[in-house]
């Protein structure tokens, strides 16, 4: 899962893994007013060795988040690298009108998530 942003309009896509290993990706679906995509790279593309190393995220329930609980948000700052900002849940359910027509019900975080931080892990 990546922005949409960061895949709209490209041509081709490349996964880099934390070993440096890097393979061709393909779009599977994308939502611009969410700013989400789906890519995926067929597993017969990575190597046994980058496998080994891939480790599964736990993600928690967003049904039972918290205000005051701490988040984290990965990305890749501005092309550099891997990057990593905390915060806390400020607020839930915050609901953000996203266009004339459409809104989005959100959580709210002080986790620094600025331009630049997209296309991380």
């Amino acid at each position: 899962m990546t922005n949409n942003h960061v895949v709209a309009d490209s041509s081709s896509l490349k996964v880099a893994f934390i070993d440096d290993q890097v393979v061709d990706a393909t779009i599977k679906g994308t939502d611009a007013d969410s700013d989400l995509a789906v890519i995926a790279i067929p597993l017969e593309n990575i190597s046994a060795d980058t496998k080994s190393r891939i480790k599964v995220a736990k993600l928690g329930s967003s049904d039972e988040l918290k205000v005051g609980q701490g988040v984290v948000a990965i990305g890749n700052a501005l092309g550099y690298g891997q990057s990593v900002t905390v915060g806390y849940v400020s607020a839930l359910d915050r609901e953000v009108r996203i266009s004339n027509t459409a809104t989005r019900t959100l959580l709210q975080t002080d986790a620094a998530i600025n331009p630049g931080n997209s296309g991380g892990a």
